[in-house]
């Protein structure tokens, strides 16, 4: 399922591979009298920096959750809903090769259109019928203020989601998908240091710092394997 965001913000979200382009060029104007070898060098020094930025900057639809098993339930409810929640557990796996930072992840009912398509819901909508956030893991991390956990590439991390009771049937169905917001660790050190040069430059130049939004993405929440 393809993220439904527009060529506009994901041309804006790219790295600055134009920059290096340019920058490129320059060195190879600017030192006519310096050895091959030494250019060789320079340039590995810019291009290997950027390379790896573009290559971890926003790898596509990194992460994959399935469900593992109900583990306990609970009749309490929360300052949202006065549904009862059941704690279930699932496993998030990180497809990429880069880790990849998830602030948040909310459970919503896979909208079938019919023969086996899928039609989103938008974030953070009032269909919700469960949720995963960092603060409930022992494993999460706090950077720049947020809370998060962190899956290294390649990898698989489980965490316990809570899931409303009378959706529990449909969730080991099936029949749920799940909503995250993420950002590639590389990314994500980005957006901070322009948070910082933001707070640091004069009031008349904020405005021209530009903000890194989080990703976000849609995906089924698979079933547990069948024995």
């Amino acid at each position: 399922m393809n993220s439904p965001s527009s060529s506009a913000s994901h041309r804006a979200n790219q790295p600055p591979l134009r920059f290096s382009g340019y920058l490129l060029s320059a060195i190879a104007r600017q030192t006519p009298l310096i050895s091959r070898r030494t250019k060789l060098i320079l340039l590995a020094l810019v291009v290997i920096p950027f390379l790896y930025v573009a290559f971890t900057w926003a790898p596509h639809e990194p992460l994959r959750f399935r469900i593992v098993e109900p583990q306990t339930a609970t009749a309490t409810s929360t300052a949202t809903s006065s549904a009862a929640f059941t704690s279930v557990g699932v496993v998030i796996e990180n497809t990429s090769a880069t880790p990849v930072c998830l602030f948040k992840a909310d459970l919503t009912p896979a909208a079938s259109t019919g023969a086996g398509a899928v039609k989103p819901v938008p974030p953070d909508s009032a269909g919700r019928v469960g949720l995963f956030h960092p603060m409930e893991h022992p494993e999460r991390q706090m950077e720049d203020g947020r809370s998060m956990i962190v899956i290294p590439g390649h990898s698989s991390v489980q965490i316990s989601a809570r899931v409303e009771h009378e959706k529990l049937a449909e969730a080991t169905a099936g029949g749920l998908q799940c909503q995250y917001r993420w950002m590639s660790d590389t990314r994500r050190k980005a957006a901070a240091g322009l948070r910082w040069l933001h707070a640091s430059v004069p009031q008349s130049l904020q405005s021209k710092v530009p903000v890194l939004a989080d990703n976000w993405n849609i995906c089924p929440l698979q079933t547990a394997p069948r024995s």
